[in-house]
């Protein structure tokens, strides 16, 4: 699948307690249920981001929020990442920071556990974990951070190592530009759910192309997971050519600043690999790596003095 329609969450306005918060899931789970969603992102730890952090019901709490999770991504018929303390059967006591991957059946099909957790989780009853983790969905293949776990560069790079297509970032706060930075390094999509900024929805390009608000803690954004990006050299007159060609069974989005477009099917019928085929095109990496291959032979030949 290509084309996807994405909704994500600020916890923005929920409620105080936990049991608050639960509700307030809901009602926007209720919220879209007329809207046919591919996959729903909710904040970091959801429940705690109002601040009810010492409740003694937080697994039964958690617990809830995950099968309601779960029964509506069954009854929407959506994906959704969602983001809870995870009691630890190893260590009584203890809890990891888990972002849950459930897909359009109501199933757990993947798991993350925030690799760096601060010193407050530390010093509480938090763990870290230990891997770098994708989940394959019907929209294509998502990495996951949270975080404190924007920090770590390398990991945001395995990611894409891993064929990551889109990365979900829940998260207690915005991000700021270096979310951005990692789409457009990276070349995938980023979403980010967090508690009272704004979450948003960033393209390959590093470009904001959605973005909640104060008024309306959501953003609503459609990304196409499986394309691929092509620098403009070599490929300066085939914009015209594949509009004509295609019309709207493409998807084409210019970014003129760094001389790239994005280019996607928007048919089941047709791969971006059968337009590259037809019109002779190398996608940026490709293009990059034939450059480099140039570069090392022809500084072979001239070495530098």
């Amino acid at each position: 699948m290509s084309y996807a329609k994405i909704i994500t969450f600020s916890s923005r306005g929920m409620g105080r307690s936990q049991e608050e918060i639960l509700i307030s899931l809901e009602r926007k789970l209720e919220e879209f249920r007329g809207i046919k969603a591919d996959l729903l992102c909710f904040p970091e730890e959801v429940l705690l981001s109002a601040g009810d952090g010492n409740n003694p019901n937080w697994e039964r709490n958690n617990l809830a929020a995950l099968e309601l999770m779960q029964r509506y991504a069954a009854e929407l018929r959506t994906n959704i990442v969602t983001n809870l303390e995870e009691p630890s059967e190893e260590y009584p006591g203890k809890s990891y920071n888990t972002s849950f991957v459930i897909n359009r059946e109501g199933e757990i099909i993947g798991k993350y556990r925030k690799k760096w957790i601060t010193f407050r989780a530390i010093g509480g009853h938090g763990l870290p974990g230990g891997r770098v983790v994708t989940a394959d969905t019907d929209i294509g293949r998502i990495g996951l951070m949270t975080c404190f776990d924007i920090g770590w560069r390398g990991d945001w790079q395995t990611l894409s190592d891993m064929g990551a297509e889109l990365v979900v970032w829940p998260s207690a706060y915005h991000g700021g530009n270096l979310l951005n930075a990692y789409a457009a390094v990276h070349m995938y999509y980023v979403v980010s759910s967090v508690w009272n900024a704004e979450c948003r929805i960033i393209d390959p390009f590093g470009n904001d192309i959605a973005e909640s608000t104060i008024w309306d803690p959501c953003a609503i954004g459609e990304v196409y997971l499986g394309s691929e990006i092509f620098h403009f050299d070599h490929h300066t007159t085939l914009i015209p050519q594949l509009r004509r060609e295609y019309g709207e069974r493409i998807h084409l989005r210019i970014d003129g600043r760094g001389n790239m477009f994005e280019l996607a099917s928007r048919d089941p019928e047709l791969k971006v690999s059968d337009i590259k085929a037809k019109f002779g095109m190398s996608n940026y990496r490709e293009y990059h790596a034939v450059s480099t291959a140039d570069n090392i032979e022809y500084l072979g030949r001239y070495p530098e003095k």
